[in-house]
């Protein structure tokens, strides 16, 4: 029987300094970076204790069964290296001297510890002491590896600046080298909602031009396509990613890894993809996403992730569903399954309400994203609304039609008092249009026009439509209500 070794996850250290370097490393002493390599002085103390780079032992046995790994190190200089696990507090489990007068790869092999899930090293320079590269590894046999393709989706409108990181991201990823074990276990596949962007047609990487039927319109394009391509391909897992996410490559490296040693009980879940805030890089916002009827719960909830203590949960508080920032599903799920037309915003919970799985976490699958307060637009308040109510109705989240209404009023006044004026006109045609029914829900795929109004106008109109023709949204409510649970039967 053959065995072979498997990158589980790669030490991450930024080219060059970065001003939330606690995410990947923590130094005591004097160190530089130069291109990827850490270089420490003597005295310098490297600690892997972190977000980034702790190797959550307890998440990989339990959902790949492995119980034995080893860390491999290509080193230079004379250090001191110390394994830790992390059981309130450090505890060592091997301590070694290691001298390399040259560039040397070193391994230690270790298993899995009772009541114990972070595991990570330091690395103490006896002399000066260069750090090339660290991987966590697994020795296991071909036939333990599930064969792996992952068809990643990007739906874009206008943001040509934001698509070509995402671009420079893959064409530089080990997906595309021959020499990588990784070549060929992914391709790309671009929606372009504004088809202003040249049409790209290689092997791993495709560009279709879309009509404008939102993020759900687009992704649902890149279904059809991955379908198509599936046998081609061996496509086993789709990714729904936004254009504007900043990732790492490592992230598709230890998503790779991890979808191809699932235990078979988990092979149909969904990996989700944690998003941290952009503006503030090592806050976590969310790691996975409970639904609650429209009043969204992010699961470790703007946590900064540089503090030692937010590290040893990290992978255990688990969601309903991810946001389509990051999200992985299997293509046993994406084969039959296509979004419903919510043009934006719930297309993601939708789906993945209707997967009904758990989503897996793992520390080191995420991107970093513009967070939800920044994108406050009478715009996005009408697809809030809208598809909120109707996201409710679909899975019998709401007890009856009379809660709809009220908490519509409700909705009204809270932005009312909170001067959130922009939202009260879109919420009044939100609610109009949920109570066309399920049919115009089904065949609308175009963009709403005409929801911008001066903030003072739009309440007044609110406000007064809102009295006036109550007893026609009540008249109207009761048809609507069970149009959209008919959705329910037929998906």
């Amino acid at each position: 029987m053959i065995s072979k070794d498997i990158v589980l996850q790669t030490i991450v250290i930024p080219k060059e300094q970065c001003e939330y370097k606690e995410l990947y490393y923590r130094l005591k002493g004097l160190g530089t970076i130069n291109d990827g390599c850490l270089i420490l002085q003597k005295k310098a103390i490297l600690s892997t204790l972190t977000y980034m780079n702790s190797f959550d032992s307890w998440a990989w046995n339990k959902y790949t069964g492995i119980d034995r790994w080893k860390l491999a190190l290509s080193v230079l200089g004379r250090f001191v290296l110390r394994l830790y696990h992390w059981e309130d507090g450090k505890k060592i489990v091997i301590e070694k001297e290691i001298i390399a007068k040259s560039r040397e790869s070193v391994s230690i092999d270790f298993k899995q510890l009772q009541n114990s899930n972070l595991i990570f090293f330091e690395i103490e320079a006896l002399e000066t002491t260069y750090v090339y590269k660290a991987e966590y590894r697994a020795e296991i046999t071909n036939r333990e590896v599930e064969p792996v393709h992952l068809s990643l989706l990007i739906c874009t409108y206008k943001r040509k600046k934001e698509l070509k990181k995402s671009l420079a991201v893959f064409n530089n990823s080990k997906f595309l080298d021959k020499n990588s074990p990784y070549y060929g276990g992914a391709s790309l596949r671009i929606i372009d909602n504004a088809s202003e962007l040249p049409i790209i047609q290689k092997e791993f990487i495709k560009l279709y031009h879309n009509p404008n039927t939102g993020g759900s319109g687009g992704f649902t394009r890149g279904i059809i396509e991955s379908r198509k391509d599936e046998s081609t391909y061996g496509i086993s897992h789709v990714v729904f990613m936004d254009d504007d996410a900043v990732v790492e490559e490592e992230s598709f490296y230890r998503l790779y890894a991890l979808l191809s040693l699932l235990k078979p009980c988990y092979q149909n879940e969904v990996v989700a993809g944690r998003m941290f805030d952009l503006n503030k890089g090592y806050m976590q916002y969310t790691a996975s996403e409970v639904w609650n009827k429209g009043d969204i719960r992010h699961v470790g909830f703007k946590r900064d992730m540089r503090k030692i203590k937010e590290l040893s949960w990290m992978n255990r508080s688990l969601g309903q569903y991810s946001g389509w920032w990051f999200a992985c599903y299997p293509m046993s799920f994406v084969r039959e399954e296509t979004p419903l037309p919510f043009f934006l915003h719930c297309d993601d919970v939708e789906y993945g309400l209707r997967h009904g799985g758990t989503p897996i976490v793992l520390n080191g699958i995420q991107v970093w994203h513009e967070t939800y307060e920044n994108r406050r637009t009478p715009f996005i308040s009408y697809y809030d609304t809208r598809n909120t109510m109707i996201v409710n109705t679909i899975y019998y989240q709401y007890q009856s039609e009379d809660e709809i209404l009220i908490k519509w009023y409700l909705n009204l006044i809270y932005a009312w008092r909170g001067k959130e004026y922009y939202k009260m006109y879109p919420s009044l045609i939100a609610l109009k249009d949920y109570l066309k029914g399920r049919e115009h829900f089904m065949m609308e795929a175009s963009k709403k026009e005409g929801l911008s109004l001066p903030p003072s106008i739009g309440m007044t109109i609110a406000i007064f439509m809102g009295v006036v023709q109550f007893p026609i949204f009540r008249y109207k409510l009761r048809k609507a209500f069970l149009s959209y649970k008919e959705i329910n039967k037929n998906i």
